[in-house]
């Protein structure tokens, strides 16, 4: 449990800290994007003043040219930069989703952990609680036939591999022949003798 502790709450924080890495990355970025934006605005207005002035005969066509050149520049770098804020947030929330997973993966795995023990301690109590019961049985037999209380237990010999089968009635001094089988019965104080 401790080690699935452990390794829980590393995974945790790791995911928790490059969530907090890429949301600083995105302020970042978003950052560097607005500047720009307004870099790229500022270059299509000079575009613009250099167009006019291109009418006008004041500037060359190569300064206009220039000047279209740094404009489409400026505006691709901000489209670069909101490209790359919009797959840093994308996994970003993947990141989020997994953390959210994280919590529920363990929660379902501790209840199945948890359903699993309950099972076998239910097994382990109604197979000890079955031992109790006979060995309180036997110890009550046994404390009765060492008090002598009541009957003599009923030893039955049963034999079957000889030319005639036969059931007799044994005690201390009956010789048991190979392939008999003994029966013992006890009986316990108020228990009427068949």
């Amino acid at each position: 449990m401790s080690a699935s502790t452990s390794d829980y709450q590393k995974e945790k924080t790791h995911l928790a800290t490059t969530i907090q890495k890429e949301t600083e990355r995105i302020n970042i970025l978003v950052t560097e994007r607005d500047k720009e934006k307004q870099d790229a605005e500022g270059d299509a207005a000079e575009l613009q003043a250099t167009q006019t002035n291109l009418q006008k005969g004041i500037v060359p066509m190569t300064r206009v040219a220039e000047a279209r050149r740094l404009a489409f520049y400026s505006a691709t770098r901000a489209l670069q930069t909101s490209a790359l804020i919009a797959q840093i947030d994308a996994q970003r929330h993947e990141l989020e989703s997994r953390l959210d997973r994280l919590d529920d993966q363990r929660r379902v795995r501790l209840l199945e952990e948890l359903q699993n023990s309950s099972v076998k301690l239910a097994e382990i109590s109604a197979r000890l609680q079955a031992v109790g019961e006979k060995l309180m049985y036997a110890g009550m037999v046994r404390s009765q036939l060492l008090r002598g209380g009541g009957d003599r237990p009923t030893v039955t010999i049963f034999r079957g591999n000889h030319p005639r089968s036969s059931e007799s009635s044994a005690d201390n001094d009956s010789i048991l022949m190979p392939g008999d089988v003994v029966e013992v019965a006890a009986r316990t104080v108020g228990q009427e003798q068949n």
